[in-house]
């Protein structure tokens, strides 16, 4: 297996995904990846693994850069989707990997789960946006795009062996209708896509920018706002969630709104947050990241924060810092 990895990696693939990396020896990880970085130093190697009690050795003792968090983030957002289940998990999620969140890959497809727009799923694509702004704003660790998501890929093909089973077949020589339009014979454009799978791409490509260009999701803190709001009347914690992310010189609000209907809603910001992200307390001004709506709203310890967020929606709020009256 050693020579097989070095044999890949010295014809330039530059990461490997390893399956069911529970099943193997730990010793048999503790080896070979040390073995193959020796030569190849910026090899990265994914761990999917389904025990959330076994994370830290798989990091740790056997060396794995970023592991899949499928039972814990993926597993939690599907249940808030899809079986009712209050949005107020989420706050375990990360308490569950509090230390080693950025080394979570986390995602919302893959080749083993269905479909998020399937008729399994959400059966919208546009429902996405409160699950896509968690799992990808949530920490600074990296979040995985499957082939065809940020078109709204459906997966209703009958693809003969793998059948209609709501996912994309890895068992057929199969090609998906979204796909040939954008690929569109080599020329990778939009021409040939609907009006909505251009919306849908454009909204993944400015989430991935702003995760990217904005430093308080590449590199700030996190702080979690569900605490001070679980009995918040004017808040619900079972369809809203609601954090900071913030470094020195920035600050942003994230709501996500997981509930159908458009809310008008009332959120706490704690002392503390104010403190730990040196925000400006008083009434702001700012413009939503992820649309591009003017806001007015309200920070302080004593106050409520308004703001309206539509049905499966979120706002990203740039908040103002102390002794700065500009908004990054």
């Amino acid at each position: 297996m050693l020579h097989i990895l070095r044999y890949w990696a010295s014809k330039g693939v530059d990461g490997f995904r390893c399956d069911m990396v529970f099943m193997v020896p730990e010793e048999f990880w503790h080896w070979v990846i040390p073995q193959v970085k020796q030569d190849y130093p910026d090899v990265i190697f994914i761990g999917e693994i389904y025990d959330v009690n076994l994370y830290r050795t798989f990091l740790d003792y056997c060396h794995f850069d970023y592991l899949y968090d499928k039972v814990n983030l993926y597993d939690t957002l599907v249940g808030i989707e899809k079986h009712n289940v209050s949005a107020a998990q989420l706050t375990g999620c990360w308490q569950c990997v509090d230390g080693i969140g950025d080394k979570m890959l986390n995602f919302l497809e893959n080749h083993d789960e269905v479909r998020f727009a399937s008729r399994e799923y959400a059966e919208d694509p546009s429902k996405v946006i409160p699950s896509l702004v968690v799992s990808a704003m949530i920490s600074k660790g990296p979040f995985m795009i499957y082939y065809g998501q940020e078109l709204g890929e459906m997966a209703h093909d009958n693809e003969g062996f793998a059948g209609d089973n709501n996912r994309s077949t890895i068992f057929d020589y199969w090609s998906y209708d979204t796909l040939r339009r954008w690929y569109d014979n080599g020329r990778c454009s939009a021409l040939k896509l609907t009006r909505h799978e251009r919306w849908l791409r454009k909204l993944y490509k400015n989430v991935l920018t702003m995760c990217n260009a904005r430093r308080a999701f590449r590199e700030g803190c996190f702080f979690d706002l569900m605490y001070v709001n679980l009995r918040n009347s004017g808040f619900n914690p079972h369809r809203q969630y609601a954090f900071l992310r913030y470094t020195e010189s920035e600050a942003l609000l994230v709501v996500a709104n997981f509930d159908d209907n458009n809310i008008d809603l009332s959120l706490s910001i704690p002392q503390l947050a104010i403190d730990m992200a040196g925000l400006a307390s008083g009434k702001q001004c700012a413009k939503d990241l992820l649309w591009g709506r003017e806001l007015s709203f309200e920070v302080g310890a004593d106050v409520q924060t308004a703001l309206s967020v539509k049905g499966h929606d979120a706002v990203i709020v740039p908040l103002k810092k102390r002794g700065n009256n500009a908004i990054e």
